[in-house]
């Protein structure tokens, strides 16, 4: 019976053989992921020994090996950056034979610096910035957030180079790079900065000398190499490369000290403390100061009403009577002081001995020039002659009118260091004024005696913020042999004028005015002009005020004196003259003011004409 059920048994068999294939191979499959986060690891190297076959895994991070025959194998998944894993495993036929890798990032070898660049005083992103790591004399530049990188740096030390215009040069040393690490290196900067001193201080005002003091309480990013002091006429022309520079010896921190000698009488000046290193110039606020009067013991005082020659003059109480007797004993360096509306016919001015300076507009009660009033005048009759000498010599608020030069000498004579300021010259005849410097002063109603061509207005002298109005001369410019040099001055409504150089004029109304050599002068609406020489000058014909924008000009050309006293030759905004003189042409420490007596320059740039235009 067992016999027969084995038969059966084995037919059955056969049978079912007969009907299937019978296999002998089967494959491998599986998948490389990140073993950190598990994500898929597509492009994976995989590798199956000893058949020494190989692909790659697909986006999936999958991969499959088909028909392998049974035995032992071994797989490895391999990946840049990551670290090769091997497994052995054992292939069975007929299945699908599974195994999964899970790779880890390979340890780095090198290291990386990162970090940004700012400002030390705000804390803001310095962009532009210039790196130099070292030894290995990489560069870098920062981004617009102040960001720098180096990496693939090797193991070891390392230092940082920072620079950067107007900032001083940053550094930071011993900075250790560990494999696989970044280290963040933040850098401050510090801004070159000027010295720090203190404003100026002004004692022991004189007559012609002041002593300035001033301290350096931190020298700056750098050594100070000289300070000192700038002074001038004007707090906006204070600078080293224009006023008056006076080099102090002290170079350091503290005080430094100057004495001054030289100045003006009864000048206002400004000055400025300033100091220097490797940033630049740093200037001080500005102090005004002005220079005294001269002592009271040099005063001689005249009134023709209430004087007595018999008098010392040596007060109010004690004045003389005229002139020409206190001339007579002053002595160098005095000062005669004029009260009164005008002075006896009898008296005048003899010739002034060099030094020796003459003041008019008193009211008798006064104890300094400041206090007589504003543009209060003392009538004098006969010229005025200064003898030369090296000392200055000041004829000051008088007005000289209808009086006549005589044939070989002018009216107003002055020496190079004569000055004649705030006058007025009406009404006169023949030549007036020669040599010397002339300031704020007033010509009206001038005239020529004949014959014609022969004299002249102002010749061989300066004449600064001045107005030239209805005078009537005729030389012809071959016969002009003035050389005055005029400077911030006003000339309309006049017959025959003629000068050698102008500076700041402003030119208007004239019959006929010849001019050598003109800069930054302004002529309108003369009906002869002639400028041999100019530069930056407007000329204009005719009389339309669009073409310069005076605020209130007086069309009517030629010698007319009628309503002269309601014209405003200053600019108006929309004038083409604001701001387009030439700066360098103009001599701004003899006249710091222009016409008006405001700030000759007050954009950064001087305007053509008298006037500045005041921003």
């Amino acid at each position: 019976m067992k016999r027969l059920l084995f038969f059966l048994s084995s037919l059955l068999l056969l049978s079912a053989c007969s009907e299937r294939t019978v296999y002998t191979t089967g494959s491998i499959c599986g998948t490389a992921t990140d073993a950190e986060t598990g994500a898929p690891l597509p492009d994976c190297d995989i590798m199956l020994s000893p058949l020494k076959l190989s692909t790659v895994t697909e986006n999936d991070g999958t991969f499959w090996f088909p028909h392998i025959e049974d035995g032992q194998y071994t797989v490895r998944a391999n990946k840049i950056g990551y670290t090769a894993v091997s497994k052995d495993m054992t292939v069975i036929s007929d299945k699908e034979n599974r195994i999964d890798f899970m790779l880890h990032k390979a340890a780095p070898t090198k290291g990386s610096i990162c970090g940004t660049v700012a400002d030390a005083a705000t804390g803001t992103p310095l962009s532009g910035c210039s790196i130099i790591l070292q030894p290995n004399e990489l560069s870098a530049t920062t981004t617009n957030d102040g960001y720098y990188q180096f990496g693939d740096l090797e193991p070891g030390e390392y230092t940082l180079l920072v620079s950067k215009a107007r900032y001083e040069t940053g550094s930071q040393s011993g900075i250790t790079i560990k494999v696989g690490e970044t280290c963040t290196v933040d850098i401050l900067l510090q801004e070159e900065h000027l010295p720090e001193l203190s404003d100026p201080t002004v004692s022991d005002v004189g007559f012609s000398s002041v002593k300035f003091a001033a301290a350096i309480s931190d020298e700056g990013s750098s050594q100070v190499t000289e300070c000192g002091f700038v002074y001038g006429f004007s707090p906006s022309s204070l600078s080293i490369d224009s006023g008056t520079r006076i080099r102090a010896a002290k170079v350091s921190v503290g005080k430094f000290y100057a004495d001054v000698s030289g100045l003006q009488p009864e000048y206002t000046y400004y000055v400025v403390a300033y100091a220097i290193n490797a940033a630049g110039v740093a200037y001080s606020a500005d102090a005004e100061f002005t220079t005294s009067v001269a002592p009271p013991s040099n005063v001689l005082h005249v009134s023709a009403t209430t004087g007595n020659d018999n008098n010392d003059g040596k007060s109010w109480f004690s004045a003389k009577q005229t002139i020409k007797v206190a001339v007579a004993i002053a002595s160098e360096d005095s000062e005669i002081w004029v009260a009164g509306e005008s002075i006896s016919r009898s008296d005048y001015i003899p010739d002034l001995p060099n030094g020796i300076s003459i003041y008019g507009g008193f009211t008798g009660v006064e104890i300094s020039r400041k206090e007589r009033p504003q543009n209060k005048r003392t009538n004098i009759y006969g010229g005025v002659h200064l003898l030369d000498g090296p000392k200055i010599s000041v004829v000051d608020r008088f007005i000289i009118s209808n009086s006549i030069a005589s044939a070989i000498r002018p009216l107003v004579e002055l020496p190079p260091n004569g000055i004649l300021r705030n006058c007025e010259l009406r009404g006169n005849g023949t030549s007036i004024v020669n040599g010397g410097r002339v300031e704020n002063c007033t010509f009206y109603g001038n005239y020529e005696l004949n014959p014609p061509g022969v004299a002249l207005l102002v010749s061989h002298c300066t004449v600064v913020n001045s107005t030239f109005h209805y005078n009537r001369y005729s030389a012809k410019p071959e016969e002009d042999t003035s050389e005055a040099v005029l400077i911030n001055c006003l000339l309309f409504n006049n017959q025959n004028l003629h000068m050698a150089a102008a500076y700041n004029y402003t030119i208007v109304n004239n019959e006929y005015v010849f001019v050598g050599s003109a800069y930054n002068t302004i002529l309108w609406n003369n009906q002869t002009a002639v400028v041999p020489n100019s530069e930056n000058c407007y000329l204009i014909y005719g009389n339309d005020n669009s073409s310069m924008g005076f605020v209130y000009p007086y069309p009517t050309s030629g010698a007319d004196s009628q309503v002269w006293t309601a014209c405003d030759w200053a600019l108006t905004a929309s004038s083409p003259c604001i701001d387009k003189g030439n700066t360098g042409n103009y001599p701004i420490e003899g006249s710091p003011t222009d016409l008006a007596g405001n700030p000759r320059i007050s954009n950064g740039t001087i305007d053509i004409g008298a006037y500045e235009y005041q921003h």
